[in-house]
Order: structure tokens, then C-alpha cells, then sequence
């Protein structure tokens, strides 16, 4: 695609599609299109499937950094909507932004409205996008889906600050939130891990489940930097930077609702400087911390112009566990003995 294309064009690299939702309509699986630099103004929907063996990707093209904007003002102008049909999807590499209402997210990996049956929107994975400036929450994954994997991104800036929005915000089974800096939510959690319950409109509760949030850099947020409810059961929260969040670094929430689910593990994440402390839960034990953090200042290079990659003589590193360590950070490769966040030195 190129902002100089034509959607009648066969979608070639000299003759281009226009629009991002054209390839969405038309690729098969195995087949992926490059997005050329520009701005992108519709509000995107992806209801197709590849294969475990051949996803359907959209990536941006090499080097360049396209953006997409919503279509319009209304309530279904999600900039990036993926939803039910959608399956072994990628993308990669582009700005999201602007969501226009708080309602609305910049990128919904959707159930597509369902409540029960197998999930409609499986095998997702959004990777080395910038996520930015929406009206409502940066990234929202719906109860209902599974195996969606949130790889290398950068959120911030979401919410206007009037109501709460999060950063990412993940209710569903099988996932992956890694490599991800997160900073700068207005009013709201960095990243919050819950199931759809005590919603009002909730006709069947589906629990947030098995879920690894590990390596990414969590900073500045007005809430805690990670949240796990008790909706949320067999969550891992490891191998994480929080710091500088108005609560906790990693909190534990009671709802008040139902039973606190079972097997939510945060631990060898660094935490400091956050308001109301290191680790915490709210009522009763939503997560075990028992198995031990560290708190230190993680000397990032400058905070304050928001470079929160790692000084020499940081306490992070080469200090998360491998075995949930991903192999690449936000830039290269890992080190034998990696570093906690988002990025190794």
C-alpha cells in the first residue's frame, strides 16, 4: 500500500493499493502486504483468517513508519479493529492513534460480541507498533479471545485524564504481553490483566486466563503500573521494570465480586518509586509475591526525556529468568543472562 495507490491497481510494489483495508479484504493466507510511509485515514477491520502455518500479515514497510487514523468520529471508529473470523493475524510496525471517543480504543482485538462458545478471535499477534493519544484506553483485548501476543510496543498518552483508561488492557486466554514500554496513562493502570465480571453486562463470566506479562518497562503511570483482578486466574507476572507509577508497581485487585481466582504469580520484577509501594493487593490476596522482588533504582539513561533504556551498573541487569525471558528485546538480541524490561543494554 502507498498513499500514492490506487485500490484498482493488482497491489504491487510499483503499482500499490491505496488503502490498508483493501489488503485486509484480499490477502489469503501466507501472503502479507507492506504498508509505504504516510498517513492512513480509516477505521480498519479484520474479520479473515491464515493458518497456523501461513498467517495473514500487514507490516510496515522497511524502514519507514506509516500511521493509521480513525475513518470518522463515531462509536465504531476503533483506528484497528480485529474481530470475530479473525485468526493467525499479524501486524507490524505502525503508529495507531486517535481514537476519538472514550468508548472507542485504538487497537480492539474484539470477541466480536459473543459471550460463550470457542473463541471467534484466536492467534493475534500486534508487535512494534506505537500506540498513542486515543480518547480511550491504547490497546484493549476482549474476554473470548485467545492466544494473542502484545510484542515490542510502545503505548502512551491514552485517555484525556477525565475518566480511567489503561494502557494495555487484557481480558483474555493464552497470552503474551512482552517487550512492551508503557508509560504516560493519564488516569489509569499501565497494564491490567481481568476477566468481564463485575460487569453490568456480563451474561456469562469468562475469567482472564493464563496470561505472561514479562520484560516490559512500565513508568509514569497514574495508577499502578500492573494490575491483576481477581477475575484473572493463572496469571505470571515476571521479568518486569515498574517504576514511577502514582500506586503500586504491581497490585493485586479485589473487586468485591465472587471468588478470587486461583495460581496469579508476580515475582523477579524490579520495582521503584512508586507511590504506594513496591507490590501490593487491595482486600483480599489476589497474587502471591512471596517468591520475592527486587527494589532499585533501575538507573534508566533519562526519565525524564523518556529514554528508559538501561545505564551502565543497573540493577536489571542480567538479571531476568531466561526461561521467560523472550529471546529479542525491543532493539536486538538477548544476552545469555538477560536483562529485566523492555530493553537489554
Amino acid at each position: 500500500m502507498a498513499p500514492w495507490g490506487s485500490n484498482h491497481n493488482p497491489g504491487t510494489q510499483r503499482r500499490p493499493w491505496r488503502t490498508i483495508q483493501r489488503a485486509l479484504d484480499t490477502l489469503r493466507p501466507g501472503q502479507r502486504a507492506l504498508v509505504r510511509k504516510g498517513t492512513y485515514t480509516q477505521s480498519l477491520v479484520m474479520d479473515r483468517a491464515g493458518t497456523a502455518s501461513a498467517p495473514i500479515t500487514i507490516r510496515a514497510y522497511p524502514g519507514e513508519r506509516p500511521v493509521i487514523r480513525p475513518g470518522g468520529s463515531g462509536s465504531m471508529d476503533y483506528p484497528v479493529r480485529i474481530t470475530a473470523g479473525a485468526a493467525y493475524f499479524r501486524l507490524a510496525g505502525f503508529v495507531v492513534e486517535g481514537a476519538p471517543l472514550h468508548s472507542t480504543m485504538n487497537v480492539w482485538i474484539s470477541d466480536g460480541q459473543r459471550d460463550s462458545g470457542p473463541a471467534p478471535t484466536h492467534h493475534i499477534e500486534i508487535s512494534r507498533c506505537e500506540v498513542r493519544a486515543g480518547t480511550g484506553t491504547g490497546l484493549l483485548v476482549s474476554p473470548n479471545t485467545q492466544a494473542v501476543q502484545l510484542i515490542g510496543n510502545t503505548v502512551h498518552d491514552n485517555g484525556d485524564g477525565s475518566r480511567q483508561h489503561q494502557g494495555i488492557y487484557f481480558q483474555g486466554h493464552g497470552g503474551l504481553i512482552a517487550n512492551n514500554l508503557v508509560y504516560h496513562q493519564t488516569n489509569g493502570f499501565g497494564i491490567q490483566v481481568r476477566g468481564n465480571f463485575p460487569d453490568e453486562d456480563t451474561t456469562r463470566q469468562l475469567p482472564a486466563r493464563d496470561v505472561i506479562v514479562t520484560n516490559n518497562t512500565v513508568v509514569d503511570n497514574s495508577l499502578s503500573g500492573i494490575m491483576v483482578e481477581n477475575s484473572a486466574s493463572e496469571i505470571l507476572v515476571v521479568n518486569n521494570i515498574s517504576a514511577m507509577n502514582g500506586s503500586h508497581g504491581v497490585v493485586g485487585y479485589d473487586n468485591d465480586s465472587g471468588d478470587v481466582l486461583a495460581g496469579n504469580l508476580a515475582y523477579n520484577n524490579l520495582l521503584w518509586d512508586n507511590e504506594s509501594g513496591p507490590v501490593g493487593n487491595s482486600g483480599r490476596a489476589v497474587v502471591d509475591f512471596s517468591r520475592g522482588n527486587v527494589v532499585a533504582n533501575p538507573r534508566f539513561v533519562n526519565a525524564q526525556r523518556r529514554d528508559y533504556r538501561l545505564r551502565a551498573g543497573s540493577p536489571a541487569a542480567n538479571r531476568a529468568l531466561p526461561a521467560f525471558a523472550p529471546p529479542f528485546d525491543r532493539t536486538g538480541s538477548r544476552r545469555s543472562k538477560p536483562d529485566l524490561g523492555a530493553y537489554e543494554r
